[in-house]
């Protein structure tokens, strides 16, 4: 049977006999779609209308609590830089420049104030 050509064969051919278990179920199924007027029949009969979406062009902006601005850019400390008393102000700029990538294309990390820390930024110790 294998020599045969796949449209010859009759495998796959019978019907198999649907069980009342089936039919009730689909009997079933056809009344529940009457019922809430979604069956075959009934949808071509009326009218589908398209949901209109709402204009959100006319939304006001909402702050959002993560710290992200309008424009997406993340605000942190440098933007409020201008606010902070001069201490404070060249505090945060002295350890600004005392950050280094910790490995090739890895994250910052914070070398501290030693005048050697820059010969060991990304060694994992500094001896």
């Amino acid at each position: 049977m294998h020599l045969v050509h796949p449209s010859l064969s009759k495998l796959g051919k019978s019907k198999k006999k649907v069980s009342k278990t089936q039919e009730k179920a689909k009997a079933d199924h056809e009344a529940w779609l009457r019922k809430n007027n979604i069956h075959v029949d009934q949808l071509s009969k009326t009218k589908r209308t398209v949901n209109k979406l709402p204009d959100l062009s006319e939304r006001t902006p909402v702050k959002l609590s993560n710290g992200f601005a309008p424009g997406g850019l993340k605000s942190g400390i440098m933007e409020n830089l201008h606010n902070e008393t001069p201490e404070v102000r060249a505090a945060i700029l002295e350890k600004a420049r005392a950050i280094a990538p910790a490995y090739s294309k890895g994250p910052a990390q914070y070398l501290g104030t030693s005048k050697d820390a820059w010969r060991h930024a990304g060694k994992k110790n500094s001896e």
